[in-house]
């Protein structure tokens, strides 16, 4: 089972802002915990992690929810709230808050009796609670010289003291100072460096200090160190759920004390390790529990007292897998970057260990990899992912296609709100692209999207494919049209790919295809290099009239007659809005899908199945932003429509409206006479018409006749549309062990794609066309171009009335 990862937010306090809570947090550490953990398990893992002791301290925890409404945060007290903090951490990383109070009316001896009695049932040879209290007007007072150097933190971890070695007298003599513990170099017997707080049962009598409880039975000052909250989590009777959790927990403390050990004996019930040197005492054995896959440490000396010439740079236990463990949470993230460069500084700055740069690389692969997971199995996980997102989203349409030997071809996914979104409020204008995948595994995203009536994009459907070819585009319009079906005067929006035109006309006969402007402009530019025919050509593709039209392809004529030639071969039905033969609605470039495709780019060298959630994730927050920016709205129309039509209204102020009829009106705009039926909502310039948003003349007439000019505008426009396009939430699918799976999708085989890349650094930035405009450097020291600042060699000249030395 996999352990949920989560972050500890401690030293601060909760404020109240507006009725918002906010944990304004000054420390924070990442923990990984058992789903199937409990409430107290928790308690001591968070106690250990913010180095708080249980005892003396009161830990309360609670996380905040992610709500759209305020609410107070949740205080975690028992088993089921664990439970349920666990299954949210699934979902999305929820924050743990800790805050710590400290415990009134808590001293040495009220510690010393708990300690006690929480041991007892371990620890033979203790007496009862009844027992301890009674014997505490018996305590002695420890005097300076008995308390001297001795503290939880130096004592040895495993002290076996024989009954027949404990001394008569309660403590040893005052004048007699203890040995130091934390020198490396020879040491004495333990039995010559007995300890000086003991608890003897046998004489009934308790010798207390508020720092450490002893008993000359096993009871070792590693329990008492754990107990407290002090320890690295290894010690005698410790517990690991198999002995790879123990060795990476050793491996991990090696690192951190920057020692080495060797493996001197393992099987599958005995693991036991020693220091490299042969003189040190560190060593540790640990067995397996009998028909468990448990590991219990039984010996544990901790104390090294080998030599430092033995200590190395390089480190035998810093395995790109242990390193990868290190990392993990800095690779948490679709958009984290975390060079092999960085790891390696990080690594020698927190350890003091070199590792070499093909290591930091495997190591961060590792890493990716437990936090994304596996590439070859996310394709086998894919179809149990999409028959959940049907089942959480209804409406939702998902295809898979492989091919004879069950190897991934073709994906397509729509969210059931997108589709019905886009057939009762959205401009049936549909802009598609693609980019290419970074991943191991070679192939392309489609993407197709629309704008909505505040002008914003809206995510329609999305596909993945091994290649781009004209079968591939046929194949994922043919998805597409059986999800939106016949809709009217649909017009799609794309770069100059023959394969997209190709599967358009195949699969939508009746739908318009315009191509993209800007793709057109950018192999003007490339083609022809004349700056003049770059401009010329944008104003004349937004032109409405034909007449301007015209006058400005004359221009383009008389500055270069081989672009004229090449805008006539394209087609001006293609790109020209003057003469497009269905209703652009204003939209004259795939802006909108490449801009969907630049959002996607951090997750395209994720797994497929993670990919897939990552953009319905993206579309989920989207959604509910939309949502309440919407509802919000307080005008008729959506706020970008009532900022075009404001412009346009100060624009139609000058002009003059004359009247044939109550339909028909002339208005004057000093260039040329429109003509403007309002019943048929037409105007001469074809703005209203193509754009189904009142021109300036439209405009003119409507405040000369006192008629509302919302009654021009389409419903697309409306900010009741736009709450309808974003009225249905998206709900992710759960965690996977809460999956309710038909037999047949758990039984479908998803091959990964027959072809992958061989290279083992795949590319990750697309190489750019000949057509695209390259950036050119400019010097801001010098002037030059091709280099900066900091790599310019031109010589500083010398400021006026400076003098030279």
């Amino acid at each position: 089972m996999d352990l949920v990862r989560f972050p500890v937010v401690f030293d601060g306090e909760w404020v109240n802002t507006d009725g918002k809570y906010k944990f304004n947090g000054r420390e924070c550490k990442g923990v990984m915990l058992s789903p199937s953990s409990s409430y107290e398990d928790m308690l001591k893992t968070v106690a250990r992690i913010i180095n708080a002791n249980l005892l003396e301290s009161k830990i309360t925890m609670k996380f905040a929810w992610n709500s759209p409404e305020p609410l107070p945060p949740t205080e975690i007290t028992g088993d089921e709230d664990v439970r349920f903090f666990m299954a949210e951490n699934r979902v999305a990383r929820t924050p743990l808050y800790v805050t710590i109070e400290s415990m009134s009316g808590s001293g040495p001896a009220k510690d010393c009796i708990d300690e006690v009695s929480k041991l007892k049932n371990d620890q033979p040879g203790v007496g009862s609670r009844e027992e301890v209290l009674a014997t505490f007007d018996q305590v002695e007072p420890l005097g300076n010289a008995d308390t001297e150097g001795i503290s939880p933190n130096n004592l040895p971890n495993e002290v076996e003291v024989p009954h027949d070695e404990v001394p008569n007298t309660p403590h040893a003599q005052p004048n007699k100072s203890p040995p130091s513990v934390s020198s490396r170099s020879s040491r004495p017997a333990y039995k010559d460096r007995m300890p000086r707080i003991s608890l003897l049962a046998s004489s009934k009598k308790v010798v207390a200090d508020p720092n450490a409880v002893r008993s000359t039975e096993k009871f070792t000052s590693s329990d008492l160190v754990n107990h407290s909250g002090h320890n690295d989590g290894v010690y005698i009777k410790a517990l690991f759920k198999d002995k790879e959790e123990l060795q990476t927990k050793i491996s991990l403390l090696a690192l951190q004390k920057n020692f080495e050990y060797r493996v001197a004996r393992s099987s599958k019930n005995i693991l036991v390790l020693k220091c490299i040197s042969g003189d040190c005492k560190w060593r540790l054995r640990a067995a397996k529990l009998k028909g468990s896959d448990f590991f219990q440490v039984r010996k544990y000396y901790p104390v090294h007292t080998c030599s430092l010439d033995i200590r190395h740079r390089n480190h035998r236990q810093a395995s790109s897998k242990l390193i990868s463990k290190c990392i993990k949470a800095r690779c948490d993230g679709v958009a984290r970057s975390y060079r092999p460069g960085s790891i390696r500084e990080d690594i020698l700055k927190q350890f003091g260990v070199n590792i070499s740069y093909d290591k930091a690389w495997r190591a961060r692969e590792y890493a990716l990899q437990s936090v994304k997971g596996s590439l070859d199995e996310s394709f086998s996980l894919l179809p149990a992912y999409c028959e959940m997102l049907e089942k959480k989203n209804p409406g939702t349409v998902t295809h898979i296609e492989t091919d004879s030997l069950n190897h991934f071809k073709y994906f397509f996914m729509a969210l059931g709100s997108s589709i019905r979104g886009f057939r009762s409020s959205i401009r049936p204008v549909i802009a598609v692209d693609r980019t290419f995948l970074k991943g191991k595994y070679r192939g392309i995203m489609f993407v197709a999207v629309c704008k909505d009536g505040n002008n914003q994009t809206y995510p329609l459907a999305f596909g993945i494919g091994n290649s781009e070819d004209d079968v591939s585009w046929n194949w994922i319009f043919t998805k597409l049209r059986d999800c939106v079906g016949d809709v009217e005067d649909l017009v799609f929006i794309t770069d100059d790919n023959m394969g997209i035109r190709k599967g358009i006309t195949s699969v939508f006969p009746n739908a318009n295809h315009g191509a993209c402007v800007y793709h057109i402009g950018q192999n003007l530019k490339a083609k022809f290099k004349d700056v003049n025919v770059h401009e010329l050509f944008f104003k004349a593709a937004s032109l409405y009239r034909q007449s301007e039209f015209n006058d400005f392809m004359a221009e383009i004529r008389k500055v270069d007659q081989r672009a004229d030639q090449y805008l006539v071969e394209i087609g001006y039905e293609n790109w020209a809005r003057a003469h497009f033969d269905g209703r652009r609605y204003g939209i004259m470039s795939i802006n909108t899908a490449e801009c969907m495709s630049a959002i996607l780019q951090d997750a395209l060298e994720l797994p497929i199945t993670k990919l897939v959630d990552h953009i319905r994730e993206i579309l989920q927050l989207l959604f509910w932003e939309r949502r309440n920016e919407a509802i919000n709205m307080n005008n008729q129309l959506t706020n970008w429509a009532e900022g075009e039509l404001q412009l346009r209204h100060d624009k139609s102020l000058s002009y003059h409206v004359l009247d044939t009829d109550l339909q028909e009106f002339i208005v004057k705009d000093g260039f040329f006479d429109d003509k403007v039926n309002l019943n048929d909502r037409m105007c001469s310039c074809q703005e209203l018409q193509l754009e189904q948003l009142p021109c300036q003349h439209a405009l003119a007439v409507c405040r000369f006749g006192s008629i509302s000019c919302y009654t021009l505008c389409s419903a697309f426009y409306s900010s009741e549309a736009l709450v309808a396009a974003y009225a249905e939430s998206i709900y992710p699918v759960g965690i996977q062990e809460e999956w309710d799976v038909s037999e047949e999708v758990r039984n479908r085989i998803i091959l990964p794609p027959s072809k992958h890349r061989t290279c083992e650094h795949p590319m990750k930035k697309r190489k750019q066309l000949q057509s695209e405009e390259k950036t050119v450097r400019k010097c801001g020291r010098c002037g030059s171009l091709g280099h900066n600042r900091k790599t310019c060699k031109a010589e500083i000249a010398d400021m006026p009335g400076s003098t030279s030395c």
